[in-house]
């Protein structure tokens, strides 16, 4: 549904001031009236930040059921609805993220856009650095309140102005979930044990993960190891099966099969990895991680050796402990380092 994220063209957007709460009772904003007239180069940076962003670490969401927000709804009749106002609703989706961010949100500028992806119609959401020190400078065109262009030129649409969180939605004619998309939340790091935050999933969006993190890591877990055990080289399946299982139990939140190939497998193996799992139907992107279904297997490295012979080897130690070769003979010959 994404695969043209890289080609990615917006078409509209307005961008409205979202404010610090500093702990105060929920406020009307001052929102923009009219879009922004962006030239070629300020919007393709914005069009840059949010398809690198996403590329780089979103994750697949739908609308949760039951609703949990009325942004869902917002979406899908700006995306059915080519003349639905799309200022008005931009403006509701901007006082909705005010209401339910807690106080300790940083303020910033959020872009509401329709974007396209080829022949696919989106809506992306991206909420903006804005800078320290910098205030919002409002304008006011024939009675319509906009933030003034030069402001988002000079201080919103640089090259280190940072996308802090994301969301881009289309319309899904193949889910039970009529609005699907993706999110990346800059401001989680790996380390946290989710991968957005809550109020920005669901709260805000209305939206929960597509898959379920456990049957996506067990999946990636048996995909990997069908791919491990057809190598040749009995002592690369052994480094490979460790090198897997360390990874999943090292303390991250998420998977990503692109950067597990390249820091651990060698260069002639990573590409038959990727699209191993890409025909499994695991996408090369990062995922969310939890391994309680598999949990008990990672504590084990289990290689069949010969003869009905198996090396069974805890997860923690290193790899490079143990050397296996095949002698002239035929023989399999299994060296242990011990300190």
């Amino acid at each position: 549904m994404f695969e043209y994220l890289s080609e990615l063209y917006i078409s509209e957007v307005v961008f409205h001031d979202i404010p610090h709460r500093r702990l105060q009772p929920k406020a009307i904003l001052e929102l923009s009236d009219t879009e922004t007239l962006l030239d070629t180069t300020s919007q393709n940076l914005l069009r840059q930040k949010l398809a690198e962003e996403l590329l780089r670490r979103s994750f697949p969401i739908v609308a949760s059921s039951p609703p949990t927000s009325q942004v869902p709804n917002i979406i899908e009749e700006l995306l059915s609805k080519p003349d639905q106002g799309f200022i008005g609703a931009s403006q509701r989706i901007a006082q909705h993220l005010y209401d339910t961010q807690p106080a300790s949100s940083s303020s910033g500028i959020l872009a509401v856009a329709r974007c396209q992806m080829r022949t696919q119609h989106g809506l992306a959401i991206v909420k903006l650095e804005q800078g320290s020190g910098a205030r919002p400078v409002h304008s006011t065109d024939g009675g319509q309140n906009r933030l003034d262009l030069e402001f988002l030129e000079r201080v919103i649409l640089t090259n280190t102005t940072r996308v802090l969180k994301a969301g881009l939605f289309i319309l899904d004619s193949a889910s039970t979930n009529s609005v699907s998309g993706l999110i990346a939340d800059v401001q989680i790091s790996g380390q946290q044990e989710r991968v957005a935050a809550e109020y920005f999933l669901v709260h805000f969006l209305g939206c929960q993960l597509r898959d379920d993190p456990a049957q996506l890591t067990k999946k990636y877990f048996e995909a990997g190891k069908r791919w491990i055990d057809a190598i040749p080289d009995l002592h690369k399946r052994f480094q490979y099966e460790m090198s897997m299982s360390s990874e999943l139990i090292r303390d991250v939140t998420t998977v990503d099969l692109e950067n597990f190939a390249a820091e651990h497998l060698e260069l002639c193996d990573q590409q038959s990895f990727l699209d191993h799992m890409a025909a499994e139907g695991l996408s090369t992107r990062s995922f969310p991680k939890n391994t309680e279904r598999i949990k008990n297997r990672l504590r084990r490295a289990r290689l069949e050796v010969a003869n009905g012979l198996q090396l069974i080897a805890d997860t923690t130690i290193s790899g490079d402990s143990v050397i296996i070769d095949v002698t002239d003979e035929g023989f399999t010959q299994i060296t242990i380092k011990t300190v």
